[in-house]
């Protein structure tokens, strides 16, 4: 990984990534930096905002995502480089609530340390004369079921989990002053670690979770994402307006095209040789086999050359999608029968229709399918399970 870092610095230093994205898009409207922590690279990017402008004239927005462990300062200073374009600076601060769960899913300490660093962001921040330049910060929480489980079966645990964030969010009431800076203050409202092995009781489990938050008068992100569904019913079948980004806006290094941010080092075999050879169990990896990988390689993961063969495989992902919907169906039925999801789906075809369209428009990964079945078109039975065991029926309840 050191070396590959090593690698990704140079290119952003030579500038080539605005080569790249000017050869598919010259009318970018919103720029984002994925892969690893941005913040070990902001101070190179800094260097090349003034080129990003003269190249994507239209860009309206830049954003990524931190973990906020550390380097505020360079978050500040990247915004300083802003200051005075008519854009939106967006910071998406990932922290996954008290010390108990952040301080296990990313490091020790870490909740303490985000919650301090958030504190110097934001005075700094307001420090600046931003003229025309807003800046929208928001927190991101995801959770394991492990984690879940912990909320679930552990005495004062959900007060904790919200205290924690009504911290972070009188932080923000305290120290910010500027009109310019504003706070989302959904950030509680978690999302699933991504989906690969989640049994019938973790399902069980995932519906008291989003039960509890209910009861307490707050949304589970999954919740937004059923109301998007009826709040544009009207473009229902425009699958492609509520369907991810796969493959349409994901550029890596060595001018390769890629399904999803998740593939971007897949074509180093360095990268996945180290991790074949351990018995590691992170969620971006627990799923890796040589063959999968191979074939992602071959078909996900494209040159120049081989993007308008690309393009159109994954029009069919987001265009189309009466197979995904049928077969979906075809699967909650058989589940149902075998005792592995509620047995509502067998009798209540309403429901199941509806579950069939909010897994398919609000939930689909085509990365996590490819892992698990091998096509970006066939949905996971653990995301069926996750789903099917309660929690949707609790969603479909808070509208």
């Amino acid at each position: 990984m050191k070396r590959l870092h090593k690698e990704i610095e140079e290119d952003l230093r030579s500038g080539k990534f605005i080569d790249r994205l000017e050869s598919i898009n010259n009318e970018l409207t919103s720029l984002s930096f994925w892969g690893t922590e941005p913040t070990l690279t902001l101070p190179i990017l800094e260097k090349w905002i003034p080129e990003i402008f003269v190249r994507f004239p239209k860009l309206e927005a830049i954003m990524f995502s931190t973990s906020l462990l550390a380097y505020p300062e360079r978050i500040v200073n990247f915004g300083r480089a802003l200051v005075g374009r008519n854009i939106r600076y967006e910071i998406q601060i990932s922290v996954d609530g008290p010390s108990e769960i952040t301080d296990k899913n990313r490091s020790p300490g870490g909740a303490e340390r985000i919650k301090k660093n958030f504190q110097i962001l934001v005075q700094e921040l307001n420090k600046l004369h931003l003229g025309e330049l807003k800046i929208q910060m928001m927190f991101k929480s995801t959770h394991s079921i492990e984690n879940i489980k912990y909320l679930n079966s552990t005495d004062g645990a959900f007060d904790r989990y919200f205290d924690y964030f009504e911290d972070l969010f009188r932080i923000f009431d305290k120290y910010n002053k500027s009109e310019n800076i504003a706070l989302n203050r959904g950030g509680y409202c978690s999302t699933l670690v991504v989906p690969g092995k989640y049994t019938t009781e973790d399902g069980k489990e995932f519906a008291k979770y989003c039960r509890e938050f209910h009861r307490r008068g707050k949304r589970t992100a999954y919740t937004h994402r059923l109301q998007r569904l009826f709040s544009y019913s009207e473009d229902i079948f425009k699958k492609r307006q509520f369907s991810c980004s796969g493959g349409d806006s994901n550029i890596g290094v060595e001018n390769e095209y890629h399904i999803c941010h998740r593939t971007y080092y897949l074509n180093q075999q360095g990268y996945v040789d180290s991790i074949l050879s351990t018995d590691i169990e992170n969620w971006d990896v627990s799923h890796f086999e040589r063959g999968i990988i191979d074939f992602i390689r071959d078909n996900y993961i494209v040159s120049a050359e081989d993007f308008t063969r690309w393009q159109y495989v994954l029009r069919g992902y987001h265009d189309f999608w009466s197979f995904s919907l049928g077969s979906v169906a075809a699967m909650m039925k058989e589940l149902a029968l075998s005792n592995q999801v509620d047995e509502i789906y067998l009798y209540d075809d309403q429901l199941l229709q509806l579950f069939s369209i909010y897994i398919n428009q609000a939930l689909s990964c085509p990365m996590e399918n490819l892992l698990n079945t091998g096509s970006i078109h066939i949905q996971i039975l653990s995301m069926l399970r996750m789903f099917g065991n309660g929690a949707f029926q609790e969603i479909v309840r808070t509208l």
